[in-house]
């Protein structure tokens, strides 16, 4: 005969199925009670499979979006599509192996269910908890896994987790920010944008130094014909005219000075769109490896809504 939980052909007389382990009725309608079990265990994982999706789905949308997802987010409704799935095992399990002749049945959160000697079992409502011996729930788990894995569901459900996983990854290294790098979306505080992008000069990183100055001044050079990103730091940054980044040996904050857009800059701004809300120049302090003089230069630095750009760097 065939075993009635992953279809291997075993011994008449067997009892456990030496493929998958699972348990041999040889009741009458026993054929009927597994099929019905792996029916309920099927429904538990299909379930399971769509509310992943939907949250997988739901966290995708929000991250295109802009939002954000925390990984507290993220594991809790994992836990709670492991919950479905768990209900259902619990639910399936005394139609696969039997309730118990004698004795009594916890099931926690519902009090204790004295087993009837013969007859069909109807396992109270409750929140499950693992109330089985621990080669039960193995053995519960392979049999649920066997559903899975004969219905097609399992390798789809590792397919699509592991891409949503792959997703949620790769967005947080790219949308986070990093030491020493200067992104696109400003600095909260003015001299960690200096000391990210003095670091990025050093590194002769020009593409993605050109990051900490305004969109409005960089489309503004681009729609003059400036394309390459050395030629536009070396128009707006007279320390990288003179070579000073690859021969730094230290650097410090030094003096500052605030200034207002609506005096300085005024007609520039609005011609470009930017709405500066403050100005600001913050000297640098520069040591050289080479022997040379001590020298500054100065950041002029403009605040747009809550972040910091540089607008330009002088001697």
């Amino acid at each position: 005969m065939k075993c009635p939980f992953c279809g291997t052909e075993i011994a008449d007389s067997a009892k456990f199925c030496y493929s998958c382990g699972g348990k041999i009725l040889d009741a009458a309608g026993a054929a009927g009670s597994v099929q019905d079990t792996l029916n309920e265990m099927g429904s538990a994982a299909s379930s399971y499979v769509d509310q992943l999706g939907s949250t997988a789905q739901q966290y995708t949308d929000a991250l295109q979006s802009g939002g954000s997802v925390t990984d507290d987010d993220y594991l809790e409704a994992l836990k709670r599509a492991e919950q479905t799935v768990q209900n259902g095992v619990d639910a399936a399990y005394p139609g696969a192996y039997g309730a118990p002749s004698s004795g009594t049945y916890s099931a926690p959160g519902a009090g204790t269910y004295t087993a009837p000697d013969s007859g069909s079992y109807a396992p109270p409502a409750y929140t499950p908890t693992s109330n089985y011996t621990a080669k039960q729930n193995k053995q519960r788990a392979k049999n649920l896994l066997a559903a899975l894995w004969h219905s097609g569901k399992l390798a789809k459900l590792v397919v699509f987790v592991a891409a949503a996983l792959i997703f949620f990854l790769a967005f947080s290294a790219i949308s986070g920010s990093k030491a020493g790098r200067v992104h696109g979306g400003g600095y909260n505080d003015y001299k960690d944008l200096i000391n990210a992008y003095i670091s990025t000069m050093q590194k002769e990183n020009y593409g993605t130094a050109v990051k900490a100055h305004t969109t409005q001044v960089v489309n503004y050079f681009r729609e003059g014909g400036v394309t390459d990103p050395k030629e536009f730091l070396t128009t707006m940054d007279s320390a990288c005219e003179d070579g000073i980044y690859a021969v730094i040996d230290s650097w410090e904050l030094g003096e500052e000075v605030d200034w207002d857009p609506a005096e300085y800059y005024a007609d520039d701004f609005a011609e470009l769109g930017i709405n500066a809300a403050r100005g600001k120049d913050v000297s640098v302090d520069f040591k050289f490896k080479n022997g040379a003089d001590d020298d500054y230069y100065v950041f002029e630095l403009i605040q747009i809504g809550s972040k910091w750009y540089i607008l330009s760097v002088y001697y």
